[in-house]
């Protein structure tokens, strides 16, 4: 099976079109745009990026900090920044948060090389294959007690790494049974008040890259640990029968909040738009598939980081706001208005609708209010494949975010990443942000 991913790795990698790699570059717009801005917005992810970054000094660059780092700093700390605000990109076939992952590997790796633009975004091609294969081989099943962003995350890291790095499939195919061998992430996180959800694609990148240095070395791959895995970790252990590259596959978020409420909060906010804001009622039904209930199903959240978790919140400051931005979620924490809507929310899981997980991410939801009865469905969520944002959406996304931070280095590289050659140094358009 290990060497099946590797060959279609390696595949997508050296035969990816204009079209692909036009996906990649939204998805590293993407990722960047939200990792610089997290500094800005969340003084608790700055402070842990200086922690992350360390201090040694080296030619990775801090996104958002915007100060240097060692190779493996860097991408610890652009994981954890990528991560933070619950904005970063979502590769559903996979159950995995690829961008996290794949682009601090790739910015980390190529940082002062000179790689050129369209070289680094057939890098991140083969690493979103990756992540989709093994977090599909792997499946619900294992995504139901362990984070695949921190385990399927590490092979999306190592692929990156080891192809950066420039060596063989043999290479690959070692790094890759290292990086499988040594995984590891259980959902327990999502019990923390703190939230230390961004250290899933943080232990990624550090085992991705570990692996990567030394099964490029040793070239030795790890027999049988695909069986291995699959019995330990809960795995369904299929690869899944995937007709297109990964990268077109990949969704990305317009909600700063968990990807599981992303369409019970368009749907609350189609409902508002009927009604206009919605104080109270009698009774609200939020109905959704098993792991929006279980992932996004904090009652009564007492940080931010919780709030992004929490169904009954997310539904009730959509209802009441008639949108849901970060300013809207800090302030749906202190509103006793949406605190008191809230707690009349009844989640309920619907058998169909999990069945329907993950091609569709469908809900439901039901306001009860003066006698009437207002019904609201969305299947699929803005910036799905099925609603496959344009380059444009994506970079006024990114501006967006870069304003929200007070960030103009990070809009200065946010545009020409847009507009950038393929021919361009990944690394000089990075660079120019630190003058």
């Amino acid at each position: 099976m290990l060497s099946a991913i590797v060959d279609r790795v390696l595949d997508v990698y050296e035969n990816a079109s204009t079209n692909v790699l036009e996906e990649a570059r939204k998805a590293l717009i993407d990722t960047i745009a939200v990792a610089a801005a997290a500094p800005g917005i969340d003084s608790f992810s700055r402070q842990a990026a200086h922690v992350l970054a360390g201090v040694e000094q080296g030619e990775g660059i801090v996104l958002g900090l915007w100060r240097r780092a060692s190779t493996l700093g860097a991408a610890r700390a652009n994981a954890f920044l990528a991560h933070s605000l619950e904005l970063d990109d979502w590769l559903a076939p996979g159950y995995t948060h690829a961008g996290a992952v794949v682009v601090p590997t790739l910015l980390a790796m190529t940082a002062g090389h000179g790689l050129e633009l369209g070289d680094a975004l057939r890098l991140m091609v083969a690493g979103y294959e990756t992540a989709l294969l093994v977090g599909g081989l792997l499946g619900r099943n294992h995504y139901r007690t362990w984070h695949t962003t921190a385990t399927a995350g590490a092979t999306a890291a190592a692929t990156v790494a080891t192809l950066a790095i420039g060596t063989s499939g043999e290479s690959l195919a070692a790094s890759l049974s290292l990086a499988l061998t040594y995984m590891g992430g259980l959902w327990s996180i999502n019990r923390s008040k703190a939230l230390y959800k961004p250290l899933s694609p943080v232990h990624a990148v550090t085992l991705g890259i570990t692996a990567a240095s030394i099964g490029s070395l040793a070239k030795e791959s790890i027999p049988n640990v695909l069986d291995d895995v699959c019995r330990a970790y809960r795995g369904e252990c299929s690869i899944p029968d995937i007709r297109e590259p990964a990268i077109l596959m990949n969704g990305y978020k317009f909600y700063p909040s968990c990807r599981h409420s992303h369409t019970a909060v368009e749907a609350a906010e189609r409902i508002h738009a009927m009604l206009g804001r919605v104080d109270y009622a009698e009774k609200i039904e939020v109905v959704v598939y098993e792991e929006a209930a279980r992932v996004a199903g904090i009652r009564e959240p007492q940080t931010l980081s919780q709030a992004r978790f929490s169904l009954p919140l997310l539904v009730a400051a959509a209802l009441i706001y008639g949108r849901l931005g970060i300013g809207e979620l800090r302030r749906a924490l202190s509103d006793p208005r949406v605190r008191r809507l809230a707690r009349n929310i009844v989640v309920k899981v619907s058998d169909t609708y999990t069945s329907m997980y993950p091609k569709q991410q469908p809900a439901t939801v039901v306001v009860h209010i003066g006698g009437g009865r207002y019904e609201e469905t969305v299947m699929t969520p803005k910036g799905d494949p099925a609603r496959r944002p344009s380059l444009d959406d994506i970079v006024g996304k990114a501006l967006w975010l870069a304003d929200e931070a007070g960030d103009n280095r990070a809009r200065m590289v946010i545009e020409e990443l847009a507009r950038a050659s393929y021919g361009k140094a990944l690394s000089s358009i990075i660079e120019g942000a630190l003058g």
